[in-house]
């Protein structure tokens, strides 16, 4: 990411966005923004903490004052996600929704310093995310109903593997964790792999734009977690244009686009 990109939207007074999302998914005449419009930047936000880690290892032209410039920013709009209404609005979404509000605000915590923050926040999605939207035989409830059910179940199992990333930095295994029910991240991952090694007639739900590829980092995320049903499944799944960038990622990333739905 261009450092001047950077400081346009972040640091540059003249420039930068107010730290919120109070317009996200407006509507006219209808409404002026939304909480579950938070999701348009959940995921974008948190790649752009990943290539500022990059930037502070030492990258020339990106100074201490630009850091702590753009941590005070993360910081303001922390501050904003947990305690506006939309924040607060996307944060009660039982479904993908509230899996990436939770993966957005553990990273900014864990960026800004925050380590106790992000580690309750992991520890939270046990209870909150995982207990809710895993079944014990690894399907995911929330995500089977819709029309792009393969898309959402990858989805919301990259904002979950992302969240167990964050989780390894303050000392929570959400990998490990067992529901009530026996569901796990190991085993939701387990459940693509039918129809990811195997095509369309292997998933159970409809799905209006199959997308074989569209499991793949999550099962790598899986597979170095230990999983071995993900290793042995990762030669048989198709990759995507452009080959298999997942060992060159920070984390995982979705593979395909939910604005093909016809």
């Amino acid at each position: 990411m261009r450092r001047s990109t950077l400081r346009t939207w972040f640091l540059d007074p003249a420039t930068r966005m107010n730290p919120n999302l109070n317009f996200a998914q407006g509507i006219p005449c209808k409404t002026d923004g939304r909480g579950i419009g938070i999701i348009e930047f959940s995921y974008t936000f948190t790649q752009v903490l990943d290539a500022v880690a990059i930037l502070s290892a030492g990258a020339p032209g990106w100074s201490r004052a630009d850091s702590a410039g753009l941590k005070s920013w993360s910081g303001n709009f922390l501050t904003w996600l947990r305690t506006s209404q939309n924040g607060r609005d996307e944060a009660a979404q039982p479904n993908n929704h509230g899996t990436f509000y939770d993966m957005l605000t553990a990273g900014i915590a864990l960026y800004t310093g925050q380590k106790a923050l992000a580690r309750q926040i992991v520890q939270g999605a046990r209870s909150s995310r995982i207990d809710k939207q895993i079944d014990g035989n690894g399907s995911q409830p929330q995500e089977a109903i819709r029309t792009r059910s393969y898309h959402y179940f990858t989805f919301n199992l990259v904002a979950m593997t992302r969240l167990a990333a964050i989780g390894k930095h303050v000392g929570v295994d959400l990998w490990a964790y067992r529901t009530p029910a026996g569901g796990s991240l190991f085993k939701a991952v387990d459940f693509l792999i039918p129809a990811a090694t195997g095509g369309v007639s292997h998933w159970p739900y409809q799905e209006l734009v199959f997308t074989q590829y569209a499991a793949l980092d999550s099962l790598h995320a899986a597979a170095d977690a230990g999983d071995r049903a993900a290793r042995a499944a990762l030669p048989h799944v198709p990759v995507p244009p452009g080959g298999d960038l997942y060992p060159v990622r920070p984390a995982a990333e979705q593979l395909d686009d939910i604005s093909l739905t016809p």
